[in-house]
């Protein structure tokens, strides 16, 4: 198995000096001023470990947006955590150390734990704790997968929660966790998980479920009851005859609907009929016009020919001794183009008569043509007054037959479709009252209530891995010098009773050594089960200046020499009180000053 130990802390954004902190294994104490960073580092890791919350937003760390953790694990072998400081989400983990961090090529892994899921932070750290397949109980009859937020819960201990009255078997301080809490104590101190619990449902559970179900499906039943018919035998009779109903009326809507869309078509054909009628009509009547007009024409030069010819005739009759009735001339003495630029036509008459003879063929085919367009006119008039008839009988037939026959008919087919849907649905709900009756059959016997067993785990004084713990607490707070120790044991709520008297009797800093007991006592207690790092924020004196009770300079030395007599994997102390000059070289320190002219000010660069 492989654990891991934090090696630096870094936080970076555009136009600012990274702000880091360096740790090595076992022993590191970062002491000096409040309010110079030392809780916020405590944050930072927890946000790395998959806290869901951001660290605090402080003005020191305004044009910050990104924090970096470098570990290395038992191998040898760096790694790098990549997350938004304020944004939250998801991290990229890398393979390198922080000096050779880039950015790019990051595996994505998801900051909350999914059961069954392993690309996620949890599932990581969990395999790298060799804890991947753990399983824990959430009440006597359920259980599921541990995720690494359950383990940095007992290992992350922020300065409010280390003096808190509750017991530390409890570090979610809250009710409803509570058998999950103890569940994952239990773990880590003995090493046997719920993996092999068999879940069946407790006694009182399944009276409790029995009861809930029984009741709601007689709620469900008497809801039903309402909806349900009063005799199922009619309903079903009366069904079947509205279907049949439904049917026949269907049918009878299809026929109609059949019949309208064949006189429509009718209307629409005869229409057309007597619209093209009445465009040709127009034609005709406007060419009939013309050829009048025509024929007007023909007539007047016929005659206009007529009377050329019969001229011509009447001035051949003069003798050559006539004279001109145009210039005075005698006939004889006339010549050629002498009145006019064209030779003298002497055959006017013929050539008028061939003219005539060909206007009048021309007016016969006229004639014969306005004969015929007569004709069509005549029949154009009777197919308009057909079609316009056919058109109103049409329409008589749609808005006095049709169309109301299928009015009726959708009207009628609308009444049977909304009653056989309520018959419909009063008969599945006579249905589902039957399968609700069978299920609350189905149910047997109500279950007998059992009494309450006390759960012999927490009986004080048990032998075994927790009386194993207790001990190690003891030897512990021996080690660091309080007084007085004598037996350890947990009292009703599962908190430390030391020499008889309860942690939560005390005050506070007498509550945080205790609490810092209680956490290293469990990291020894379980080693190969344990990510082998703890952060402990203020153990010595919380809320310096404020507690009524200081612990002396014997529990406070005791404390640091007995943290670097042992050799844990790793041991982050953040503390206001600092200690012994004599001891400050054989642990990894930092000092936070507070001063902008003394040393380092504190986490973020002045």
């Amino acid at each position: 198995m492989t654990t891991f130990w934090i090696s630096r802390l870094r936080v970076i954004g555009d136009k600012v000096k990274p702000a880091e902190v360096a740790f090595g294994p076992h022993l590191n104490v970062i002491a000096g001023a409040s309010d110079t960073g030392k809780s916020y580092i405590r944050d930072c890791i927890n946000y790395m470990f998959g806290a869901e919350k951001s660290p605090k937003d402080v003005p020191e760390n305004k044009g910050y947006s990104t924090i970096l953790l470098e570990f290395e694990t038992t191998d040898k072998k760096r790694h790098v955590l990549q997350r938004s400081l304020k944004k939250g989400g998801d991290l990229l983990l890398f393979d390198q150390n922080l000096d050779d961090w880039t950015g790019e090529g990051g595996q994505a892994l998801k900051w909350k734990h999914k059961g069954g899921k392993t690309d996620t932070l949890s599932y990581y750290f969990l395999k790298l704790c060799g804890l991947s397949n753990t399983e824990i109980s959430t009440s006597k009859t359920k259980k599921r997968p541990l995720s690494f937020r359950d383990v940095a819960s007992f290992t992350l201990i922020s300065e409010t929660s280390i003096i808190e009255e509750w017991s530390p078997v409890y570090p979610a301080r809250q009710f409803a966790k509570m058998p999950s809490d103890k569940s994952i104590f239990d773990f880590l101190v003995s090493g046997d998980d719920a993996s092999s619990m068999i879940v069946s449902a407790d006694p009182n559970v399944r009276k409790a479920g029995w009861r809930a179900k029984y009741e709601l499906y007689g709620q469900l039943i008497d809801d039903l009851k309402s909806e349900a018919p009063d005799d199922v035998a009619v309903a079903e009779k009366r069904l079947a005859e509205l279907n049949k109903t439904i049917d026949d009326v269907t049918n009878s809507v299809t026929d109609s609907s059949n019949a309208i869309a064949q006189e429509q078509e009718n209307r629409h054909k005869n229409w057309k009929t007597w619209h093209t009628a009445k465009s040709r009509q127009s034609i005709v009547e406007q060419l009939l016009v013309r050829f009048e007009l025509l024929e007007k024409h023909y007539r007047s030069d016929i005659a206009r020919l007529n009377f050329l010819a019969e001229a011509d005739h009447y001035l051949s009759q003069f003798g050559e001794e006539t004279y001109c009735p145009v210039c005075g001339s005698l006939m004889k003495d006339h010549k050629d183009g002498e009145h006019t630029d064209e030779p003298v036509n002497l055959e006017i008459r013929n050539a008028a008569k061939i003219e005539a003879a060909k206007l009048e063929s021309l007016l016969v085919d006229l004639q014969s043509t306005v004969d015929s367009l007569k004709d069509e006119l005549v029949t154009l008039e009777e197919s308009i007054q057909s079609s316009f008839l056919e058109m109103e009988q049409s329409e008589s037939r749609l808005k006095r037959d049709l169309e109301p026959r299928l009015s009726l008919g959708r009207v009628e087919l609308a009444t049977a479709l909304s009653e056989r849907s309520e018959l419909t649905k009063a008969l599945k709900a006579q249905e589902r009252i039957k399968e609700l009756t069978d299920l609350q059959v189905a149910l047997g016997p109500e279950p007998k209530q059992t009494k309450a067993k006390k759960d012999d785990t927490d009986v004080p004084g048990e032998p075994g891995p927790r009386r194993e713990f207790l001990n190690r607490v003891a030897k512990l707070l021996k080690s660091w010098n309080y007084k007085p120790v004598g037996i350890v044991e947990f009292g009703e709520k599962m908190d430390l009773v030391v020499a008889g008297q309860a942690r939560a009797s005390h005050g506070k800093g007498i509550r945080a050594i205790m609490h810092a007991a209680f956490t290293l006592a469990l990291m020894i207690q379980a080693k190969g089960r344990h990510p082998g790092v703890i952060v402990l924020d203020s153990p010595l004196t919380s809320y310096k200046g404020k507690d009524n009770y200081q612990n002396d300079d014997d529990v406070q030395r005791g404390f640091f020499e007995a943290l670097i007599r042992y050799k844990a994997n790793q041991v982050i102390i953040l503390e206001n009180k600092e200690p012994d000059e004599d001891l400050k070289s054989k642990m990894h320190y930092e000092h936070f000053s507070g001063n902008k002219t003394i040393d380092r000010y504190g986490f973020y660069p002045t």
